[in-house]
């Protein structure tokens, strides 16, 4: 086994050799979640790429020995302890074991899916090749910013990715690490519709791209659309190479959550028509454009625009006093009583400011971004949002 330890973002990589049958037995739950290929580079369709790929799956069966396939593991912080402890005494049984008890869910393929594809393939047609051995290099890491940037700089260099596809190769093990720390966030699936029956409750996907807009800094990231744009890649990279962002990230979702709690009952039928977008309270977040625009606005405000890049005491700084300053103004609205409420959230400037473009997407994206940004420019201290929505547009 050879061990090296990254200091950079405090992670141990570990080579071994495994029997290709045991590999995929380990990696099945990853591969299948994705479905086939998932969020890797699908196969090339052109006559020359299939070829390729035939001829990749005959070496496979002639037995050529492939580079090492690179698989993630986000691992807690007490088993992240026990694995220093064996590596510190060499107990490489007790290691292993370790790794091939991990739970599933927190396993990703981080770089070897069409490797892996065509072992498979392989291995149907002969089933020789599942007794062969395959070199693994395996990353542990205590919390997913530390994969995710491991996976980001690995693959620059190559053909492209947008963040979408990076991103869908750990969307597993990254909600299931926001989901642990954030406790009253209740993650549904994209079937299971977008009707909330209580606060907190998000689609996983959009909750992923809510990530994806901390890490860029911009509210347009769209995790719908392609994102090769070198820029947005290399601010998301700038962002993952800080070992707390995921913590930034789920200390502020709980904080949107409990916005979301205090305004949720709310009615606004007696001053709003049926045309208008926000009718209730339960309305505003669930709005994907007001939380990435409100995600944005916090994570400019901590880290700088998109193409700064603060120094860790700086943003540690602005990270407490905005956090600080978000819980005041929280306790603050927990103290008014409904008609005192309504009037701080003033929902008819809200519904008539975005009238005035009816377009969902960007326009929206950037009104919420602008009318969030007005209230961190004011420390959380307003007596109402109206100047917010006014600013907005």
């Amino acid at each position: 086994m050879d061990i090296i330890k990254d200091l950079r973002v405090n992670c141990y990589s570990l080579m071994i050799k495994m029997k290709i049958e045991d590999y995929l037995k380990y990696i099945d739950f990853s591969y299948k979640h994705q479905g086939n290929l998932g969020g890797q580079r699908a196969p090339l369709k052109t006559k020359s790429a299939t070829a390729i790929r035939k001829r990749m799956q005959q070496d496979i069966i002639d037995g050529t020995v492939l580079p090492p396939v690179v698989i993630g593991i986000k691992i807690g912080e007490n088993n992240f302890s026990k694995i220093e402890e064996y590596i510190q005494e060499t107990d490489y049984e007790q290691l292993k074991k370790r790794i091939f008890d991990v739970d599933p869910k927190n396993i990703s393929i981080i770089d070897g899916m069409q490797r892996t594809t065509s072992i498979m393939e392989a291995s149907e047609i002969h089933k020789e090749v599942l007794e062969r051995e395959l070199r693994v290099e395996f990353w542990i890491a205590k919390s997913m910013s530390s994969l995710i940037y491991r996976m980001l700089i690995l693959n620059t260099g190559q053909i492209p990715w947008n963040l979408k596809r990076q991103m869908e190769t750990v969307y597993n093990p990254l909600l299931k690490e926001i989901e642990e720390k954030v406790e009253k966030l209740n993650v549904i699936e994209v079937d299971e519709g977008t009707r909330r029956t209580s606060a907190g409750i998000y689609q996983g996907d959009k909750v992923i791209e809510l990530f994806l807009v901390f890490g860029a800094r911009e509210a347009k990231v769209d995790a719908k659309e392609a994102l090769a744009d070198e820029f947005t890649r290399l601010d998301f990279i700038k962002a993952t190479s800080k070992n707390d962002m995921s913590d930034f990230f789920a200390e502020f979702l709980k904080l949107i959550i409990e916005f979301d709690e205090i305004v949720f009952p709310l009615s606004f039928e007696e001053s709003v028509n049926k045309e208008s977008h926000f009718k209730y309270g339960k309305d505003l977040f669930a709005s994907q454009t007001l939380k990435a625009g409100f995600i944005a606005a916090i994570a400019q405000r901590i880290f700088g625009l998109p193409g700064e890049d603060y120094s860790k005491e700086r943003y540690l700084k602005n990270y407490e006093t905005v956090r600080m300053q978000f819980i005041v103004l929280l306790e603050k609205l927990r103290s008014m009583e409904e008609e005192q409420l309504k009037e701080f959230i003033d929902i008819m400037t809200l519904n008539e400011s975005i009238i005035v473009n009816k377009g969902i997407g960007d326009f929206q994206r950037k009104f919420f971004t602008r009318s969030f940004e007005l209230l961190l420019n004011r420390n959380f201290d307003l007596d109402s949002l109206t100047p917010c929505w006014r600013v907005g547009r």
